[in-house]
């Protein structure tokens, strides 16, 4: 199987169907949206981001949700639409969506393609006989067997299943015909790395979850204690990197490092930085290292496990990265690449005690600091960039130099996709008296998909808008501009003054 890369995404669900007690979503007590949406940018655009032209042939793409994968509108298009550039794809999911499984699979079957998917569907057993859903399960289960569709079962052991081993084990024996393989339950808010024992001992949790007879609840304990994983280059972020496919966020390696938009300046070479010697993890936790062969100098196996009901050919089993990338990984690259990942390293440390200065209130320092900072070959696409020059514009603005801040009109070509930039230039325009201008980069602001605070892409360009339009006398565009507010108490209080002023025939302009 060649790939060039492998792509470890997630998307946004804002909820799922089920409430499990060891899911991070139940421990912050999260409540469900109602409108389910995967993407933000236009599939078209994501597509093309991830094209085998742009990533250097086919890739492997694990897709997981922060809540069910499976529950967003617009998933099937794009899990279908990666399949059908030629990528294979693994979806994470609960295993209980039955009409998205059939749908996924009958627009995959028309064009022949269905075998380049597969899945890991969480058996989340308590949860699924509370519900009584567990015939659902193995049912959606015997449908890709019939189809030929590579998957396996995973559990998630947590103090809930302690009295249910035998049970769930007689379940996946009988229903669904395979054993599952169990990995550790952790507690969130511990860096994902405290395991959730409940009343039991270390010791005594994992004696029990040995019942289970999974080779993964076995590796799992052994990373668990073996922690770490220093001294090794590792091309985590190059060949295989961390994909949100709602926001368009790239990051080495779940979520850590280096992070850029994925899904903006396609027209620039791709940037895939290796996490080199820089880790900080204690250890590999998604044991992603071992199993795509991201450190050349370790041996390599596909990994094999009795809980697999899987075609060899669809990467499930892992993928040998280090040999398919063998030409690129000379040692010279390695040190060049840990070179450049010093650098960065450097400049991100500047760029936080900027930062720092700039929630203290010294503004003048953020000014002083950026001047050097502003003069080096900084990367657009990087969201801790981003964010100095958003703070050094309104730093200039708090220390009353409006004019200067003008200057921040030359990274427009490279910002622009950027709401909190956009938001920005609209603010220095209005300081500046340049209302036209001012309303152009609020309205960018608000088309924006791309920001890093709250509200600089809904409700305050819109508010800020709004205010621009009452000002030159056009009601019918302020309480147009109020309205796309939604609550935004300044907005409600503008268009409560506009109504009473029109009831009462008074000129508020």
């Amino acid at each position: 199987m060649n790939v060039a890369k492998v792509i470890l995404g997630s998307v946004q669900t804002l909820g799922c169907n089920l409430e499990c007690d060891y899911c991070y979503l139940k421990q912050n007590e999260h409540i469900n949206a109602k409108d389910r949406k995967a993407l933000r940018y236009p599939l078209e655009t994501v597509l093309k981001a991830c094209s085998k032209e742009r990533l250097g042939g086919n890739a492997f793409i694990e897709i997981i949700g922060d809540g069910e994968t499976l529950l967003p509108d617009n998933i099937e298009n794009l899990i279908c639409g990666l399949i059908e550039q030629g990528h294979y794809v693994k979806v994470i999911t609960n295993g209980t969506l039955t009409r998205r499984f059939h749908e996924i699979l009958e627009r995959l079957k028309i064009t022949g393609v269905e075998r380049r998917l597969s899945f890991l569907l969480s058996l989340h057993y308590c949860e699924l006989k509370r519900k009584n859903m567990l015939d659902v399960f193995a049912e959606n289960v015997s449908y890709l067997k019939k189809n030929g569709i590579s998957f396996y079962v995973g559990v998630t052991f947590a103090p809930s299943y302690f009295a249910y081993v035998d049970e769930i084990m007689d379940y996946c024996s009988k229903k669904l015909e395979v054993k599952p393989s169990v990995s550790i339950a952790r507690e969130h808010g511990n860096g994902n790395q405290k395991l959730m024992t409940g009343t039991k001992s270390e010791d005594e949790y994992w004696e029990t979850g040995r019942k289970f007879q999974s080779l993964f609840f076995e590796r799992s304990r052994q990373r668990y204690y073996e922690r770490d994983v220093s001294g090794q280059f590792c091309y985590a972020g190059r060949w295989a990197f961390g994909l949100d496919f709602t926001t368009g966020m790239y990051s080495q390696c779940g979520g850590d490092g280096v992070c850029y938009n994925f899904f903006e300046h396609l027209e620039e070479p791709i940037l895939l930085k290796p996490m080199g010697f820089s880790c900080k993890q204690p250890y590999c936790i998604a044991d992603y290292r071992r199993k795509y062969h991201l450190v050349p100098e370790n041996d390599f196996s596909l990994e094999s496990s009795d809980s697999l009901w899987a075609r060899e050919d669809t990467g499930i089993l892992g993928i040998d990265l280090a040999l398919t990338n063998q030409e690129r990984i000379e040692g010279k690259e390695a040190e060049q690449e840990h070179v450049a990942n010093l650098k960065y390293e450097l400049l991100r440390k500047r760029l936080e005690f900027i930062k720092i200065d700039f929630s203290k209130g010294d503004y003048a320092g953020v000014v002083d600091k950026m001047q050097d900072i502003l003069a080096m070959d900084l990367e657009p696409r990087d969201p801790n960039v981003v964010g100095a020059i958003v703070q050094y514009g309104y730093a200039l603005l708090k220390i009353g130099e409006q004019q200067k801040a003008l200057d921040l009109e030359c990274c427009y070509r490279e910002l622009k996709y950027n709401g909190d930039y956009c938001f920005l230039m609209g603010n220095i325009y209005l300081e500046n008296e340049l209302a036209e201008k001012a309303a152009a980069a609020f309205e960018e602001a608000a088309q924006s998909r791309s920001a890093l605070e709250e509200g600089v892409t809904t409700y305050l360009p819109n508010y800020n808008l709004g205010v621009i339009y009452e000002c030159q006398g056009n009601r019918q565009a302020a309480e147009k501009y109020y309205t796309k507010c939604g609550c935004y108490k300044p907005a409600q209080e503008r268009l409560q003054a506009l109504n009473e002023a029109f009831k009462d025939g008074e000129k508020v302009w």
